[in-house]
């Protein structure tokens, strides 16, 4: 922003704080009929603000309106014209200490307003500036109107020619009583020939004019000759009484030049303290809305950085919530692999007890049909034994294979360790990055967990896989036992001459089976201890899980910590702008208090200068008004007749 649109904006925003002041106060004298607004800086966007707010309300009535000394140009007089032409209640206006007359504009639009109004007598427009070529406009209004009847244009510049335009225009008005024009320059001779008009009007030169112009009633015209050199002598006497007073006129006036010029000087210190103060306190304004701007813009920051710190702990919690509901689904699902897996063994254990009591009716059967067989025993020698080798490799193959699938299980348990270690190792190089980038990156933090936990969840997954393949190659064992079993038993039957022999073969198969009971029995260790492998691992895990938690509940602690370290810091911010603030509105204060006295002061000089305007006119007028006298006792000792009329007549033309 330059310098121009940065004083317009500051202009702008004293004007709106004015106009809002102004419209305060007018409606606080709505209903009074003396409006009196000295001293308050209207200007001309006041005087706009004060026409409007007239013509909103055309009901108000006001007899008086005083707008002494609020700077008002051109542009405020022709808004006060618009006012003057729509109103018809107002009869004093006063405009004093005002500048209408730096240009001709304003004057000439207050002049025509009034031409037609019916209601204004009085008119003040002291100290406007008036020059010599707006008096035309003052003729004019003095032409035309007939109400007016004071018009007071003391210090102004008017002139010689001014005032001689004024006093044609006089000539034919016999309603103004009152036409001030002190301070003007060069318009004494036209002055004291106005006054003579202006007691004309006011009706106070009647009984010695006759008196001049018929003489005394009663007496003759002849005088003698010592009354004509006595009314010679008091006619000298009178000229150098004159003669005296212009002298003294013009000392009055060297003074009053005097006073004027200081008063002036006073004006311009005046102007200079309250432009100052004006401007001081505009810029404590522009001062105190920047802290606030600032103070605003630090709360908005403050209540962004907390929301962003409560989004973030929402969704970690959100996070972590969910990792437990997975942990609690994963337990859940090693729950009921256990569950399934014990079930598993209580079902071979029933197979293999109802294959014992099996094993055992065959037995009672052997023995109940021992003495029977005993002679078929001998025949069916051979071919049990060549049956028996048959099974005997049968069994061998399907033992081989059996080991080779232990083996095989064997294998992928090493497998799933190795898988197991290199996770580990993984999983510490992740823990070191995460432990590198947590303070700056928690979002990635949390994305390792989740990777962390599907690959574990995987992982235990595939190991579930694995058990149940194990556990379906162990239920296709168990099947493919029963079947040989079945097989048997349905021979036992089918062949029970041949008894003995399967008798041996189930002895042997016994046999086998268990040391294959022990064998599954041992696998079944194995994997039990590799189940206990697996859990010690989830501890691990879990543990390690529990530190992480642990991590992150400390980074928790530290950005709570951080929270109210960046609060302290805030508040004491905060603090501190607010002590600025007190500060600048004691400086506010301070300064408004200067401008008050500095108008008091103001208005105190101007008092004094009307007063002492004031009291040069009535010894002027006391002067006056001792030579009248003088004139009347000098008529009225003199004698009588023409003679005594025609030497006053001659004493009047002089004077």
């Amino acid at each position: 922003m330059s310098q121009n649109q940065h004083i317009n904006f500051e202009e702008s925003l004293q004007s709106v704080d004015l106009n809002q002041r102004l419209l305060i106060k007018l409606e606080s004298l709505k209903t009074s009929p003396v409006v009196v607004l000295q001293d308050h800086y209207l200007g001309d966007e006041g005087c706009r603000v004060l026409v409007e707010y007239y013509k909103q309300n055309p009901h108000t009535h006001i007899s008086k309106l005083d707008l002494k000394g609020n700077n008002i140009g051109e542009r405020g007089a022709i808004f006060l014209a618009q006012l003057l032409s729509e109103n018809d209640s107002i009869k004093k206006l006063s405009l004093e200490w005002n500048n209408i007359g730096q240009t001709d504009g304003g004057l000439q639009a207050i002049c025509q307003s009034l031409i037609h109004n019916t209601s204004l007598q009085e008119l003040d427009l002291r100290n406007n500036r008036i020059q010599q070529s707006s008096a035309q406009y003052l003729g004019e209004l003095i032409k035309s109107n007939r109400v007016l009847k004071r018009l007071d244009l003391k210090w102004n510049d008017i002139g010689r020619a001014g005032a001689q335009i004024l006093l044609e225009a006089m000539k034919d008005n016999s309603a103004i009583q009152y036409i001030e024009l002190n301070g003007n320059k060069n318009v004494d001779e036209v002055v004291r020939i106005m006054d003579s008009f202006l007691q004309r009007n006011r009706g106070e030169m009647a009984g010695l004019r006759n008196l001049l112009q018929e003489g005394i009633p009663g007496e003759s015209n002849e005088v003698p000759f010592e009354i004509l050199q006595k009314e010679k002598d008091f006619a000298e006497d009178i000229k150098a009484k004159y003669e005296a007073q212009v002298i003294a006129h013009k000392r009055t006036e060297k003074k009053t030049k005097e006073v004027e010029r200081q008063l002036e000087n006073e004006r311009r210190k005046f102007k200079t303290a309250n432009s100052e103060l004006v401007r001081s306190l505009e810029e404590e304004k522009i001062a105190r809305k920047l802290i606030e701007s600032n103070l605003s813009k630090l709360k908005e920051d403050f209540a962004r950085q907390e929301l962003d710190k409560d989004k973030l702990l929402a969704d970690i919690s959100i996070k972590y919530d969910k990792v437990k509901i997975e942990r609690a689904q994963y337990e859940l699902e090693l729950n009921k692999t256990r569950d399934a897996q014990l079930r598993g063994q209580q079902v071979y254990a029933d197979k293999i007890a109802t294959l014992e009591d099996q094993l055992s009716k065959s037995q009672s059967l052997y023995l109940e049909l021992d003495e029977s067989s005993k002679a078929q025993i001998s025949k069916l020698r051979q071919d049990s034994q060549e049956s028996v080798s048959e099974m005997h490799r049968k069994y061998e193959a399907s033992l081989r294979q059996k080991t080779d699938s232990l083996r095989s299980a064997l294998n992928e348990v090493d497998q799933l360790r190795q898988q197991i270690t290199i996770l580990k190792s993984e999983l510490l190089e992740k823990k070191a990055e995460e432990e590198i980038r947590l303070n700056e990156k928690v979002k990635e933090l949390n994305q390792l967990q989740r990777q962390f936990h599907d690959a574990v969840v995987q992982e235990q997954e595939s190991k579930l896989r694995m058990g149940q393949v194990q556990q379906d190659k162990l239920n296709k064992f168990q099947e493919s036992a029963k079947q040989d079993l079945d097989k048997q038993n349905q021979s036992h039957l089918k062949d029970l001459d041949q008894m003995e022999v399967k008798l041996n073969r189930l002895r042997d198969e016994k046999a086998n089976e268990s040391r294959e009971a022990a064998k599954i029995q041992q696998a079944k260790q194995q994997l039990e201890n590799s189940m206990k492998n697996l859990q010690s691992e989830a501890e691990k895990l879990k543990h390690e899980k529990s530190e992480i938690q642990n991590q992150l509940k400390f980074i928790q602690d530290k950005e709570v910590s951080l929270k109210d370290n960046i609060k302290k810091e805030q508040q004491g911010e905060i603090q501190s702008l607010q002590q600025q603030n007190q500060s600048l509105q004691k400086r506010v204060q301070e300064q408004e208090q200067a401008l008050l006295l500095s108008r008091k002061e103001n208005q105190q000089l101007r008092q004094d200068f009307d007063r002492l305007g004031d009291t040069i006119q009535q010894k002027v007028q006391e002067t006056l008004d001792q030579a009248f006298l003088n004139i009347n006792a000098a008529v009225g000792a003199g004698g009588v007749g023409g003679g005594r009329a025609g030497t006053a007549s001659n004493v009047s033309r002089r004077f």
